[in-house]
Formats: C-alpha cells, structure tokens, sequence
C-alpha cells in the first residue's frame, strides 16, 4: 500500500487507523491480512474473551490451537459435539501444569477457567 499517492498522509493515516479498528473489532481473524496466512499457521490468536472459542470450528483451529486444546482434552468429535472433556470440569487448583499452560496460552486463567458461555 503506497500512502501519500493521491492521498494526503492525514487520509492515509485515517486510513490505517481504521482499517486497525477492524483489526481489532474482529478478535477471531487470525493473524494480520496484509501478511500471508502461512506466517500465522502455527500461532494462537489472541480472543477477546475465552467465549469466542465456541464461535470457531475445528477446522478452523491453528496447529498450535488444536494442540494447546488436545492438551486439556479436546478432539475434533468432542469440539463438534455438545459434550466437554473432563479437564473443564476440574477446578482451576486441580488441572496438571501442562492444562494450565494450555489453558492460559489461550486465553483461560483462574477468573474465567469456570466462565459459562452461552450457546
């Protein structure tokens, strides 16, 4: 994107800042649009809140999505059907160290580990 060409740098700046509003209004969009989906493949994206997760297919997952929710139980027939593993019925005291770090690397931590989201 070549800014100043036709527009003045305070257009182009307009610009940026509101196409970073949009960015930013949609949690769920993995990675930055204007770099290829490859360089974020293996990332996990940041959500607003923990309850976005229920609004993304499996398919949809990164790599290190699907691995991080393997860790705390999950599989693509579980994530598809109405069912949770055990590891969400667990307080947050009582899952391994290795659910914690998933569960924090995607959003969940103490406060919300027992949030209800709406269906």
């Amino acid at each position: 994107m070549n800014i100043g060409v036709g527009y003045g740098r305070r257009t182009g700046a307009a610009t940026l800042a509101i196409f970073g509003l949009l960015v930013v209004a949609d949690p769920m969009r993995v990675g930055n649009p204007m770099i290829p989906g490859a360089a974020y493949a293996d990332t996990i994206r940041s959500v607003a809140s923990v309850c976005d997760w229920t609004k993304v297919q499996w398919d949809e997952l990164s790599g290190a999505e699907k691995q991080a929710f393997q860790s705390l139980g999950w599989s693509k027939n579980l994530w598809e059907s109405a069912s949770a593993p055990a590891s969400f019925s667990k307080n947050w005291s009582d899952l391994s160290s290795d659910e914690k770090n998933a569960a924090q690397s995607l959003g969940f931590s103490e406060q919300n580990w027992q949030t209800s989201c709406p269906s």
